[in-house]
């Protein structure tokens, strides 16, 4: 299961109205706005408000305290379905609970690029290129030094 997580925005500039008694507005609630920035779709290179639902309904379920009771809930639910490993993009607090088994992600450490390519996340690395093996060994390095701790 990837993304556990509450880093869960829904835009709502120009949309507020689709949710029956939307609660962005409520002061108690306006700690769950913020802005966005899209890279595609109808609000591509813009960054609209949005509002984290997610948070908003831990807030009311857990009360105040709800930051520090939802990893261990969400732990919990995991292992009711029979999920034994939590994926990538991840919260590091759910991860570091160390309660479930857990992939990391690392990156090419700004290996050379193939001329032209170009993406979602960006343009492709090029995997022959001796900087690839070094980005990556960097990059495992300090992914292994953030669990250490």
């Amino acid at each position: 299961m990837d993304c556990v997580g509450t880093d869960d925005w829904t835009p709502v500039t120009g949309r507020a109205n689709w949710f029956q008694d939307f609660p962005g507005q409520e002061p108690e609630y306006r700690q769950f706005l913020s802005r966005g920035h899209s890279i595609m779709g109808h609000y591509e290179g813009q960054t609209p408000e949005c509002f984290s639902f997610v948070e908003a309904n831990l807030a009311r379920k857990f009360g105040s305290e709800w930051k520090t009771i939802w990893p261990r809930v969400a732990q919990q639910r995991l292992r009711s379905w029979g999920i034994n490993t939590i994926g990538n993009w991840s919260d590091r607090g759910v991860c570091a609970m160390r309660l479930t088994a857990y992939t990391d992600s690392i990156g090419s450490g700004g290996a050379r690029v193939i001329e032209g390519s170009k993406g979602y996340w960006g343009q492709f690395p090029d995997v022959f290129d001796p900087s690839f093996a070094r980005g990556l060994q960097d990059s495992m390095q300090s992914a292994q030094e953030k669990v250490r701790r």
